[in-house]
């Protein structure tokens, strides 16, 4: 009984296309990062890595990326790189924190978007090295 009330309350939910995602239900052991000010940009030389996909969830950026490493943990770090009349360029940097391994490595980072959020305007581009996406707000 209660898998049956599990599947039909997700049903209902999944039919809500007005669906917000928050914090708690981002994929579990996300790690959110805030986007920080063009002078707050760290002083790191940024490793190696490939953007395979950016897209926008609610006030959440998200970058699908591809590295080399295995060994040591990396980092992600995001600052305002740019900003024009309707887009935003967040510069991205990656830690590797000196990984000597080589293994192909896939992994999906979040940034919160809400600090960007213009006053008089409802809507802005983002764009992460060569990918580019509409962030629409209230």
């Amino acid at each position: 009984m209660k898998n049956l009330l599990a599947i039909l309350l997700l049903t209902l939910l999944s039919c809500n296309s007005n669906r917000v995602i928050t914090i708690a239900q981002l994929p579990s052991g996300t790690k959110l990062i805030g986007i920080l000010n063009k002078d707050q940009k760290p002083d790191l030389i940024s490793a190696n890595f490939n953007l395979l996909n950016l897209s926008i969830q609610e006030d959440y950026l998200k970058l699908n990326v591809t590295y080399g490493g295995g060994c040591r943990s990396h980092e992600f770090h995001a600052y305002l790189k740019q900003k024009s009349q309707d887009t935003i360029t967040i510069g991205i940097i990656h830690n590797a924190n000196d990984d000597p391994c080589r293994a192909l490595l896939e992994e999906t980072i979040w940034f919160d978007l809400s600090t960007m959020q213009e006053k008089k305007k409802s809507s802005l581009y983002v764009k992460v090295l060569d990918k580019k996406s509409l962030y629409q707000y209230k």
